[in-house]
C-alpha cells in the first residue's frame, strides 16, 4: 500500500525523539515495534535511521504471526531488521530492547465500559442479533459467494484470515446492537486492585469510563522486559476531550 503523509510525518516525530534520547545511551539501540502491522510507519522510520546512518537492530513485530510472515517477506534484504511474533502484554526480555514503539496500539486493547453511580459499580454490556435475512456477498472468492447467517457465525467464531477482514464491515452491517446495565464486582473485572484503590478515592463522584486491565498489563510488562535505560514511545493511547463522557451514549458509541 503507497505509504501516507500521516505515517510520514509520525515516523519523523518519533525519530528525532529516538535521536535525542541516544545522545544518553552507549550502547547499540534495539528497537522493538509492537504491533507493526503492514509495516507501513515501520518503514518510514527505518529509512529515516539508515539515511543518518543510526547503528540500529530493529525489530518489528506483530500478536498475528500471519502478520509477521508478511513484515518477513518486506524486510528480508536488510541485515539490521528482522520480523517476530510478539505479544507486548507477555514477556520479551530475550529481545532486551531499549527503544518500544507502540503506534496505534494501547487503544486496540479490550475495555470494559463501566458506570460508577452512587458508591455502585455498573458494566455496560452489549450483546448483537443478526437482522432478519441477512446476507452478505464475499467478494474475496471467484466466483463471489452469498453468505447467509450461519456462515457469518462461522466465520466470526474462528481466527479470520487477512483476505477476509473487508467482510467485518459488511456483517457489521447486518447486526443489531443492544445495551445492558449490569452490578460487576470490581475484583472480578481487575485483581490487581488498581481499580478498587481508584473507586475508593473517587467514592463521591459519579462518572463513565473505559477501563481495560490490559493495558496496565502491558505497560508493567514493558517496564519488566525493557533494558536498564529504555525509551517507550506510544501514539493515540487515546483522543479524548475534557467533556467526552458526559452522556451515557458517548460512551457506548
Amino acid at each position: 500500500p503507497r505509504s501516507t503523509p500521516k505515517a510520514s510525518s509520525a515516523a519523523s516525530d518519533v525519530y528525532k525523539r529516538q535521536h535525542k534520547f541516544q545522545t544518553n545511551v552507549t550502547e547499540k539501540q534495539r528497537i522493538l515495534e509492537c504491533g507493526a502491522g503492514l509495516g507501513i510507519f515501520s518503514q518510514h522510520l527505518i529509512d529515516s535511521l539508515n539515511q543518518l546512518n543510526i547503528d540500529s537492530q530493529y525489530i518489528v513485530s506483530d500478536y498475528s504471526e500471519e502478520i509477521v510472515s508478511q513484515l518477513e517477506k518486506k524486510m528480508q534484504d536488510s541485515d539490521s531488521v528482522s520480523a517476530r511474533c510478539v505479544d507486548f502484554t507477555t514477556d520479551f526480555s530475550h529481545l532486551s530492547p531499549n527503544i518500544i514503539i507502540c503506534n496505534y496500539l494501547f487503544d486496540t486493547l479490550p475495555v470494559h465500559c463501566l458506570e460508577f453511580e452512587n458508591g455502585i459499580l455498573y458494566e455496560w454490556k452489549v450483546s448483537a442479533t443478526f437482522k432478519k435475512s441477512s446476507i452478505i456477498k464475499d467478494t474475496t472468492v471467484i466466483p463471489f459467494k452469498d453468505l447467509d447467517e450461519s456462515d457469518m457465525r462461522r466465520l466470526l467464531e474462528n481466527p479470520i484470515s487477512l483476505n477476509k477482514l473487508s467482510l467485518l464491515s459488511r456483517i457489521n452491517e447486518c447486526l443489531d446492537y443492544s445495551w445492558s446495565k449490569h452490578i460487576c464486582d470490581v475484583h472480578t473485572i481487575d485483581s490487581s486492585g488498581f481499580l478498587a484503590d481508584f473507586l475508593s478515592c473517587n467514592s463521591n463522584k459519579n462518572m463513565l469510563f473505559n477501563y481495560s486491565p490490559l493495558m496496565f498489563q502491558a505497560l508493567d510488562n514493558i517496564i519488566k522486559s525493557a533494558s536498564a535505560d529504555f525509551l517507550l514511545m506510544f501514539y493515540n493511547l487515546s483522543q479524548l476531550k475534557e467533556n467526552q463522557f458526559t452522556q451515557i451514549n458517548d460512551c457506548l458509541l
